[in-house]
């Protein structure tokens, strides 16, 4: 049954393969997985609710039931048990089908959710209670939303004002976790609603990381005047030159959510909405601990220790520091619709007002430091227009305008621990980049059981006002501007056989432009590392052209099949290369090497993945997904070498109980290592260990609107590294009222 897809204000231009959906009227009812087990494999790529069209690809659809049913206190982990999908518990970040989330564009009421400075998703920044329906869509879809759009769209609908209500939340967890709520709908006639909500979130956190020593001498070393000695672990596999001497302490947070969405009917066929939301977060680490001792027992934080073997180790107060980070980031959208006609016109502005973070080498916060900041803004907006009245063909035409600006900022700090303390301003750099777009998107149904898609879409950018200042040395550099321009095509077949399942073939063309970042930041020169970084204003973007094929087959009258495949290959990817003094256009010092971000290897990535969702009975259904997948470099410097970060096997099954009173469900997730063949695992700082995790849920409704529930994440205390280490088990109490 095809699912209709919500309008991609924004980002979209030229295309076709648009999948974010949305369940039309007669959508059979949904498992507790989330994806109805009798909807079809076709997406829908709807741009107003009287007109459809149908593109095959793969999609999952998270609807405000399935929320309620999660163990998720956050938007990010809504999706982690969904098929292609790795959710990071450590960084709170998102892989699809091997990619990170700035090769995945993601909207929210039509706009574009990521940070310009460098195209990373911002999903913390969306609150959970604010959501009515999530939907994923995998593989590319450049052709319709442009650069970004390279593994998926994953899209997000905020609540409506469709009735008048309250509701309440309260959560409490370990490590003196919580989660405050408050959210609501109201009508002030049949014309005007409005809904809103607050939410906030605070935790102390857990140890993340350690304090770690690197190097070791025949003698304490000039300047360690205290010496002492303790329990200083060697990781295995480094080569005895890394030493871990401590705990940088517990990593807490404050995150805070401010949520709106008003809407006017002007009548049955036309409503303007504008949506607001405020997000807040900060994060810090407290509570150091060393495991270093002087003679009379008391921790140190810098000196020097005995090793057994007879050298030491010399450590200072910098390694028991943590960044203190923080993010503001304000958004708003206006969408006007018509569905009389079918035109909808979407115009929004993400502003992350303040980004950035601070830092010292100091264990107290009034001693000097550094801050870097990189606010920065994205202006969308889009208009499109469905063409309904021929007789085998729906057509969707559009344009998109967009620009994305930043700044980014190093200053020193009076007090490391207070933004407030600023006393010079050591570099700053920054730029703009603006795109216009024209798509167009054609649904031909050439046979009783078949069509043909075939899109397009135009981009034209342009990279300009770039600029970088180091006022150490008096340098002042101006970059010159740039432009390039990207045809995004896409071609796809469904064959639909009867009402059981479809399949279908596909062919797109995607690229992700080169971030702000890449094109205009520039740092200081590092003594230790022998380089400083420089904008590349000529960098271009990475391009991809994807094959996949796919089916959904309705099994049983209770079992659903959907299984995809792809391959994906990438060329003039873009990474940090180092030139010789002198040798690259734009240097802060001809004397000292330079790295700059450059379009250099070619990528080739590729995979498969089924999912079964099962209905055992009116209470009971099941889900199980299974996905392999593999990246290698394919030219370039890292030709032959397989790209680190992207797990070769990823499994999620999980089983759900829904009565009148009660809910219970119990998830788990296999993750295979993540590192290059031979790398060994459980080192901390340098391994993602394969893990397998449990979630458990349990909640009593005691009311229609009501609930209490309790939840368990890493059931078994699960202990691995993602770089960093992981959380263990953390489990707690929430209280749902609604009025």
């Amino acid at each position: 049954m095809p699912i209709s897809l919500k309008p991609a204000a924004l980002f979209l231009a030229l295309a076709w393969l648009s999948p974010v959906c949305r369940a039309d009227e007669s959508t059979p009812p949904e498992s507790d997985h989330g994806i109805s087990v009798l909807d079809a494999v076709v997406v829908t790529a709807t741009r107003t609710p009287t007109a459809t069209m149908d593109v095959p690809a793969s999609v999952s659809v998270i609807t405000a039931r399935e929320i309620e049913t999660k163990t998720a206190v956050s938007t990010p982990e809504l999706l982690k048990h969904e098929a292609g999908i790795l959710y990071n518990e450590v960084s709170e970040s998102l892989q699809l089908n091997g990619r990170s989330t700035d090769d995945v564009m993601v909207l929210v009421d039509g706009v574009p959710s990521f940070t310009p400075f460098n195209n990373d998703a911002n999903l913390e920044s969306i609150a959970i209670d604010s959501i009515e329906r999530m939907e994923v869509v995998r593989g590319p879809a450049s052709s319709l939303y442009g650069g970004n759009a390279v593994s998926g769209v994953i899209n997000i609908t905020t609540k409506r004002p469709v009735k008048n209500g309250i509701a309440v939340t309260l959560g409490a967890a370990n490590n003196d976790t919580w989660r405050k709520s408050v959210s609501a709908q109201y009508r002030f006639n049949d014309r005007l609603g409005l809904s809103a909500g607050w939410e906030e979130k605070t935790s102390d956190g857990y140890m993340q990381r350690y304090a770690r020593a690197t190097s070791t001498y025949a003698t304490p070393g000039v300047g360690a005047a205290q010496q002492g000695s303790g329990a200083i672990i060697l990781p295995n596999g480094t080569g005895g030159n890394q030493y871990i001497v401590g705990e940088r302490g517990q990593r807490g947070y404050d995150r805070e959510n401010l949520w709106l969405k008003l809407r006017y009917d002007f009548d049955t066929a036309r409503a303007l909405t504008y949506s607001f939301s405020h997000y807040e977060y900060e994060g810090k680490t407290t509570g150091a601990k060393s495991y270093i001792k002087d003679a009379s027992g008391n921790p140190l934080f810098s000196g020097a220790a005995l090793l057994p073997d007879g050298r030491w180790v010399r450590f200072s107060e910098s390694a028991f520091t943590d960044y203190i980070n923080r993010k503001k980031v304000l958004t708003h959208a206006f969408q006007y619709r018509d569905t009389e006609n079918d035109v909808s016109v979407n115009f929004g502005l993400s502003d992350a007002r303040d980004i950035g973070y601070n830092s010292g080498n100091f264990l107290d916060k009034s001693r000097p430091g550094g801050m870097a900041e990189y606010p920065g803004k994205t202006y969308n907006l889009d208009a499109q227009k469905i063409w309904n009245k021929f007789k085998k063909h729906t057509l969707v035409t559009g344009l998109t305008l967009r620009q994305d600006e930043m700044d980014y900022r190093n200053w020193s700090l009076d007090h490391w621990g207070s933004v407030h303390s600023k006393n010079s301003l050591n570099y700053d750099s920054g730029g703009k980049a603006t795109a216009m777009a024209l798509f167009a998107q054609d649904e031909f149904a050439f046979a009783e059981k078949w069509k043909l898609f075939a899109g397009l879409r135009f981009d034209r950018y342009s990279n300009r006002e770039g600029y970088s200042n180091h006022y150490g040395n008096s340098t002042h550099l101006r970059y010159p501007s740039s432009r390039y321009r990207e045809f995004s095509p896409k071609l796809a077949v469904e064959f639909k056989p009867d009402e059981s399942g479809s399949y279908y073939a596909s062919y797109g063309h995607s690229f992700r432009p080169p971030d702000l970042y890449q094109l205009y930041r520039t740092s200081s020169y590092s003594t230790a590392a022998s380089y400083h970084y420089v904008g590349n204003p000529w960098v271009t973007p990475e391009t991809s052209d994807t094959f996949e094929i796919g089916l959904k087959k309705k099994l049983t009258r209770k079992l659903a099949l959907n299984a995809y495949a792809f391959e994906s290959k990438t060329k003039d990817a873009i990474v940090a290369v180092q030139y010789p003094a002198g040798t690259f256009p734009v240097y802060l010092d001809p004397t000292m090497a330079v790295r700059a971000y450059t379009n250099v290897d070619r990528e080739k990535r590729r995979g498969a993945s089924a999912s079964l969702d099962y209905r055992l009975d009116r209470n009971y259904s099941a889900f199980l997904n299974y996905t392999w997948q593999e990246g290698k470099y394919t030219g370039g410097s890292s030709q032959g070498t397989i790209i680190s970060g992207i797990p070769k096997h990823l499994l999620h099954a999980g089983i759900t109980y829904n009565d009148e009173k009660w809910q219970a469900s119990l998830n788990g997730t296999y993750v295979s290592q993540r590192n290059a063949p031979g790398t060994p695992t459980g080192i901390y700082y340098l391994s993602y260990d394969p893990y397998f995790i449990a979630n458990l849920r349990v909640a009593y409704k005691i009311s229609k609107t009501s609930r209490v529930s309790l939840f368990v994440n890493n059931l078994f205390d699960r202990e691995y590294y993602q770089d960093y280490i992981a959380p263990g088990r953390t489990y707690g109490l929430e209280v749902r009222l609604g009025f």
